[in-house]
């Protein structure tokens, strides 16, 4: 703060960073999740994260399963398919596509997600 900095601070009661702050956002308690909802859909919409990272080192691709909650796994499409390796909606070719979780890369090239 000695050098420049200016603060956001996201707090309900005025805290000592609250004060020294450019912006303080006081949310009422218990709405700081839909404000994180809210940054998340901008993260999004306007593509401000690292696509390669989220579709290699998150679940984020894979398709649920209403039912059960459960990613659906290779096992459950495929009769010789393994429960290792997730399905993923491929919106280029429109169709399943299988994630080889062992070579951490798609069995049909690169999935674009919508």
């Amino acid at each position: 703060m000695k050098r420049g900095t200016k603060l956001i601070t996201i707090d309900p009661r005025l805290s000592w960073f609250a004060s020294r702050s450019k912006h303080w956002l006081q949310l009422r308690p218990g709405t700081d999740g839909a404000l994180a909802m809210g940054f998340l859909k901008i993260i999004i919409n306007e593509d401000l994260y690292d696509r390669d990272f989220v579709e290699k080192w998150t679940n984020a691709p894979f398709l649920g399963r209403n039912a059960t909650g459960k990613l659906l796994r290779e096992s459950d499409l495929v009769e010789e398919g393994t429960s290792d390796n997730f399905v993923a909606w491929d919106t280029t070719k429109e169709n399943p596509a299988i994630w080889d979780s062992g070579n951490v890369e798609y069995k049909s090239g690169r999935v674009l997600p919508n």
